[in-house]
This record gives C-alpha cells, sequence and structure tokens, in this order.
C-alpha cells in the first residue's frame, strides 16, 4: 500500500514538472493571420521584484515557469507584481515571416520589456513605431528556424492582459475597425456634451451643467482606458499614472454621476432617505479620491484595499443611483425611466464584454469595447430625460402662469384700458409735442417735461415756404384754405421725419424744421419737398412754388411759455439765418439755398448737384456767409446746363471779386447764351455793367449786403 502511494506521488511530482513549465511552441501556418498566446505562454510571477533578467533566462531557471493563466495573473494576491513571461514560436515554413505582437488595451501598461534569445545572447526588442510609447513589438522569424521570446512588467495592480501575434495587414484592419467603433463611441460622447454645453449655456439648468461635466470625466476616463496619451511622441504615460490616474478620474466619473442622478431623478423631493446615503456617498469621493492617488507602497496588501475601494465605490455610484431611479420610477415621474433605461443598457454591455473577456463567447473588437458603448448609450437616454424632466418643468410653469392669468384677467384688462386711455393721451400730445422733440431734451414721455427744460445742440435748421401763398387762398373759402393748407402739409411733414428731422413749428404754410447731427437729412429733405410740389404741380390748377434754406449752427432747445400754456422751441440766430436764406431764393431765382457750414457738414458732397452763389451779409450779422444751391430737383436738361456752366460761371464771380469786370462780363454772357433766364447770371452781369465804368476801387468789398426790402448792395456803392 505504501508503495503504491510513493508511485502516485512520484508519477504526480513528474507529470507536474513535466507538462506545468513547457508550453507548446507557436507553429506559424502559411495561411494563418493571428495566433492567441494564452496557450503557447508560460509565465513566472516575481513578488520580490529582485530577479534579473540572466537569472531568469539561465536555464537551471527554466523549471520554475508555469504555464500561463489569465486568472492567476489577475488574481488578487498578486497585487504589486513582477510578471515574467516566456513563449517560443517555431517557423517550418520556406519564408521569413514578421509578426506583431500585441495584447489587449496595447496602449496601457506600456511599461512591458521583449527580449529575445539570439546565438549572441539576449537582444532587446524596440516596441513599433519608435515615436509612439505603445505595445507593439515587432518579431522577424527566420525561415525553418525558432525564437524564444521573454516578457517583463511591473504593476501595483493586477495585470489583466492577453497577448496574440497578428501579421501587419491584419493587425491594420484590426486597427480600423477600433478607430472606427472609437469614432463612434468619442463621438456620441463629444456630440452630447458641446450639445448640452449649449443647452445649458442658452437656458442656465443646472442638470445640463452636471451632465456636461460628467461626460468631460467619462471622456477623460475613455482616454486612460484607451492609452491615448501613449500616441503622442513626446508622451509617456508610465503604468503608474495609468493606475492612478485611472482610478483618481473614474472617481470623479462615479461622484458627477450621483450628483448629476440627484438632478435628474429630484431625489430630494421622490426618496428623500435615498437621497441622504447619495449625500454620503458623494462625501466619500474625497478620500476614495486621495486613496486613488497614493502608492501601494511595494505592499501588495495595500496594492489591493486601493483597487477594492476605488472599485466599489465605482460600482456603489451606479448601483445607489439605479435603486433611486427605480423607485423614482415607480411614481410615475417620467425621465426616471429613461435614467433605468441606461442603467439597463450599461449592465448589458458590461455582461456581454466580461463574457468575452472570460472567452465564454468568442472575443472581438466590438465586444471589447461594449462597456463604452454601453455608457455612450446611456448618455444618449440621459440627455432624453433631461430633455423629458425640462419639458415637464415648462409644462408646470406654463399651467401657473395660465392659473395667474386667470385670476388677473380682470386686472389686466382694466389695466390695459387705463393703458390704452393713457396711451391716446400721450399721442394727442405728441401732436402739439413732438416725440423727437422728447428726445433732444433728453425726456422719455411728455409727463417729464417742464417750463424751462432746456439743452443746446448744434443742429441743421431747415426754413421752407410758399411763394404767392396769399394769391392761392384769395379764392378759397376758409374751409377750403384748411383744407388746401393741410393737403400740402401732409405731403411735406412725412419727408422731414423720413430724414430724421422734427417740425418744430408751422407758420400758415411755411415750415421751421430741425436735424440734429450732419445736415445731409435737411438737404435730402429739401430735395424730396421740391420734386413733390412738381409732382403735386402735374396734377393740379394751382400751381405752388417755393423757397427753402438751410443753415446750421448752434441752437438752445426747450420750452417756453407759462405754466398754463407752454410749447416747444428753439432760440438762435440760426433760425433767422435759415429765413434769410429761403427769402434770397426770390432773389437768385433757385429753389434751395444752403450756407457753407451746411455745406462743410456733408460728408457726402458729391452726391449733390451743388453751385457756388454769392458771399453775403445777412442784416443782424457781422460774418459774411457764402451761398450755395442745391440743383438736384431741376430738370434733367436744366440740370446738365448747370452743370456744364458750373465751372465757367465760378471764375466770373472770381473775376468779379478781383473788379476784373470785362473779364467777368464776357463769361456771364457766355453762360447767359446757355442758361438765359437764370437769374443769378442776370443778376451778376448787372453788377458788372454797374462797375465796369468805375476803375478800380479801393475800398472794395466783394460781399453783397441783405437788406430789409430783400435786394442786395455792395460796401462800395453805398460809400459813394
Amino acid at each position: 500500500m505504501v508503495r503504491i502511494i510513493f508511485l502516485l506521488c512520484l508519477f504526480f511530482c513528474i507529470s507536474k514538472g513535466a507538462f506545468s513549465a513547457i508550453a507548446p511552441p507557436v507553429v506559424i501556418e502559411p495561411n494563418q493571420s493571428t495566433y492567441d498566446l494564452a496557450n503557447h505562454m508560460e509565465m513566472y510571477i516575481d513578488r520580490t521584484h529582485q530577479l534579473t533578467l540572466q537569472e531568469v533566462t539561465d536555464p537551471s531557471f527554466s523549471k520554475r515557469f508555469i504555464m500561463y493563466n489569465f486568472v492567476e495573473q489577475s488574481s488578487a494576491k498578486n497585487y504589486d507584481q513582477s510578471v515574467w513571461l516566456r513563449f517560443r514560436v517555431v517557423n517550418d515554413t520556406s519564408n521569413d515571416v514578421q509578426l506583431f505582437l500585441t495584447k489587449n488595451f496595447p496602449n496601457q501598461y506600456t511599461d512591458w520589456m521583449l527580449y529575445k534569445e539570439t546565438s549572441a545572447g539576449l537582444v532587446s526588442v524596440n516596441f513599433l513605431p519608435k515615436t509612439m510609447h505603445i505595445s507593439l513589438f515587432p518579431l522577424d522569424i527566420p525561415s525553418h528556424g525558432s525564437s524564444v521570446y521573454y516578457l517583463y512588467n511591473y504593476s501595483e495592480g493586477w495585470l489583466q492582459t492577453t497577448f496574440q501575434l497578428v501579421k501587419p495587414s491584419l493587425h491594420l484592419l484590426q486597427q480600423i475597425d477600433l478607430f472606427f467603433i472609437m469614432g463612434i463611441q468619442y463621438g456620441i460622447a463629444l456630440a452630447l456634451f458641446f450639445h448640452s454645453l449649449f443647452i445649458y449655456l442658452f437656458l442656465r439648468d443646472k442638470g445640463y451643467l452636471l451632465y456636461s461635466i460628467f461626460i468631460v470625466f467619462a471622456v477623460l476616463a475613455y482616454v486612460f482606458m484607451d492609452g491615448f496619451f501613449n500616441r503622442f511622441p513626446m508622451i509617456v504615460v508610465s503604468n503608474w499614472l495609468y493606475l492612478h490616474g485611472y482610478r483618481f478620474v473614474m472617481t470623479l466619473v462615479g461622484f458627477t454621476y450621483v450628483l448629476f442622478a440627484q438632478n435628474i431623478l429630484q431625489t430630494k423631493q421622490y426618496v428623500p432617505r435615498i437621497n441622504v446615503i447619495l449625500n454620503f456617498h458623494l462625501f466619500c469621493a474625497i478620500p476614495v479620491a486621495i486613496i486613488a492617488l497614493l502608492s501601494s507602497f511595494s505592499s501588495s496588501f495595500i496594492a489591493s484595499l486601493e483597487i477594492i475601494i476605488v472599485t466599489y465605490y465605482i460600482n456603489f455610484s451606479f448601483v445607489l443611483t439605479s435603486i433611486a431611479g427605480f423607485f423614482v420610477m415607480l411614481q410615475g415621474y417620467k425621465p426616471a425611466q429613461y435614467y433605468i433605461a441606461g442603467m439597463v443598457a450599461i449592465m448589458a454591455a458590461s455582461l456581454f464584454h466580461l463574457a468575452a473577456y472570460y472567452r465564454y463567447i468568442t472575443p472581438n473588437v466590438f465586444l471589447f469595447r461594449l462597456p463604452q458603448l454601453g455608457l455612450d448609450i446611456d448618455m444618449i437616454l440621459q440627455a432624453i430625460a433631461l430633455a423629458v424632466r425640462f419639458n415637464l418643468i415648462q409644462e408646470a410653469q406654463i399651467k401657473t402662469q395660465k392659473e395667474v392669468i386667470k385670476q388677473k384677467d380682470l386686472n389686466v384688462k382694466l389695466q390695459e384700458k387705463a393703458v390704452r386711455d393713457k396711451q391716446r393721451l400721450i399721442k394727442a400730445y405728441a401732436r402739439f409735442f413732438p416725440r423727437r422733440f422728447l428726445e433732444l431734451l433728453k425726456k422719455k414721455s411728455i409727463l417729464d417735461i417742464h417750463l424751462g427744460d432746456q439743452t443746446e445742440k448744434n443742429m441743421a435748421v431747415l426754413f421752407a415756404d410758399l411763394r404767392n401763398f396769399t394769391h392761392l387762398l384769395e379764392k378759397k373759402t376758409p374751409a377750403e384754405s384748411f383744407s388746401f393748407i393741410n393737403g400740402y402739409l401732409n405731403q411735406i411733414a412725412p419727408l422731414i421725419r423720413k430724414y430724421d428731422g422734427v417740425v418744430d413749428k408751422y407758420i400758415g404754410d411755411a415750415i421751421l424744421a430741425l436735424y440734429e447731427g450732419p445736415a445731409e437729412g435737411a438737404v435730402y429733405t429739401a430735395i424730396n419737398i421740391i420734386n413733390v410740389l412738381n409732382q403735386m404741380n402735374k396734377i393740379q390748377a394751382e400751381k405752388m412754388d417755393m423757397g427753402i434754406g438751410i443753415h446750421y449752427g448752434t441752437l438752445m432747445v426747450g420750452t417756453i411759455g407759462e405754466q398754463e400754456r407752454m410749447d416747444g422751441t428753439v432760440i438762435s440766430d440760426t433760425v433767422n439765418v435759415a429765413s434769410r436764406l429761403e427769402n434770397l431764393n426770390k432773389i437768385y431765382g433757385t429753389h434751395i439755398i444752403i450756407s457753407e457750414t451746411v455745406l462743410d457738414t456733408l460728408s457726402n458732397k458729391d452726391e449733390f448737384k451743388i453751385r457756388f452763389i454769392d458771399h453775403i451779409i445777412v442784416k443782424g450779422k457781422s460774418q459774411s456767409i457764402r451761398l450755395y444751391e442745391i440743383f438736384d430737383c431741376d430738370s434733367k436738361e436744366l440740370i446738365d446746363k448747370k452743370l456744364s456752366t458750373r465751372a465757367a460761371l465760378y471764375n466770373a464771380i472770381q473775376f468779379f471779386q478781383e473788379q476784373e469786370f470785362e473779364k467777368a462780363l464776357k463769361i456771364f454772357e457766355y453762360c447767359l447764351d446757355i442758361l438765359p433766364e437764370d437769374k443769378m447770371i442776370l443778376l451778376y452781369a448787372e453788377r458788372c455793367n454797374m462797375f465796369a465804368g468805375q476803375g478800380h476801387m479801393d475800398a472794395w468789398q466783394p460781399i453783397a449786403k441783405l437788406s430789409d426790402k430783400v435786394e442786395l448792395t455792395y460796401e462800395s456803392q453805398i460809400t459813394e
């Protein structure tokens, strides 16, 4: 009996040594593109972290390797581990073969080192490409040859790593599939982030802000998980940084997910007791985040404890919020339905991922990305839940508003009636005190006007007056006279307002209008007024003619009168000058006369037809004024003639002012041949004939004076 037991023990030891240490080599097949190394690798876990490459590759050490065991490698007892892996590749074909050694999540745990046995000794194999710190090693297997390789890595946590050999062409296709899926994964997350951030900025809804923050940390967790940082040449994320950074970010994912769940599920209102637990869970995020960043101090127990705490915190974040969502859903809160649907998507995706991870189903790129895609689906459903919640809030607000409106409907109607009455009153007042006049006085309402309100402005003044007005009305009744005047003013006043002018006064048939700022508006108004009169003259028996004067200067705008009767008006010499210029149209046979100060304010002088008229001193003024005619409103034929003689006429006036009367007269006569009825040219010709025989005058001042009789005289003529 003892002998039998001894033989059984001997057989067990022999079989243990024979089969545990020697794994079958990978045999290259011509038509095979990928090789799973799970059954072709041997491993040794060094818990002392002191073994060297020479010791591990020594033939006497070979028997200490055991068959590769994924469960053993990722076991909790092997936290804070150094792992050695060994495999052999045999190429019996007649062609050299190149393969890529890669692993699941090649961008994680990038501190793997690969060594190859050669006749000259062990040679280090660099990862590919050299500019990226990722676990992708090129293996060159010669024809009819074999190679033995050693892999080494150290990590504080478990190394959930599987390896495979793939042909470069297949690896490229796998990468294309991977990046396609990752594009969907990241694209959904980023699109939802920008969508929710835009809505938050527009609506200022706290739920969308928390949702955006959650997506940010979730995407950052994706980046750590996928090892994207290692794809940049200048960045190397070590195992330590990957582990602790990933744990810290995942802690924040759990923290922000709970915050978002409290907001979207309204846990304080629907499940107050669970909300207290969630608040405590949020508080626990502080120590968990600190633990996630702590070093294991080369202790497998501490490393194991850190992993467990962080993992359980993250899992509890989803479990607690799922429980809260379930109970809130039972109370009929519609957003909770979408929330629970999202949690179901995460759990279903995770189950399929684990099944593929532990080889219960055939793994592929899609199955390995399922947890992230499941989280993307959850994000979509949470976005829908946010929209549903917002609609519910809007509906509740609308309902409340309708009730308030219904209760206050009577008061609103009374207020509306009072407002309408007030508006009618203000509108009636505005006919006597224009709104634009209020703006000039910087008042908001007619109610704000007080006697003595005044301000100083630089403005253009337009003075317009009908010719032969008394003659036009002498055969009309009073009613017909007022109808005629009002019909004429109804055509003129809108033109003033069109160009930002304000009617200051109606003085019988005359109009006084004011324009703030540059005088373009006043000039455009004058041109349009004459054009309108020309059109009216074509369809009515009474022919109307008008003179318009425009001057620019400083005005005092204000209110005058007494407490029972006041009026808005302007006080300034500028108004008097504008009136004088209007009268001068009779002398020069023009329609529109502007002063030089008006001309100086025009920024677009070339848009108008302008010619110089004269240099005069109006009554009551000591300074002279240069006058100009605006003739845009003349007929096309007359405009062309005035344009053709404008330069010659200006030269003739210059000769006149220099006492070159004979030269001036010749040019004036030339101009009269073209414009025989031009009163201004005729006036200058008469002046030349008047002064031609007097010789040179020392006291000559080529500036005319305007007398009370609307006549022009010269200083030399008066003194003689």
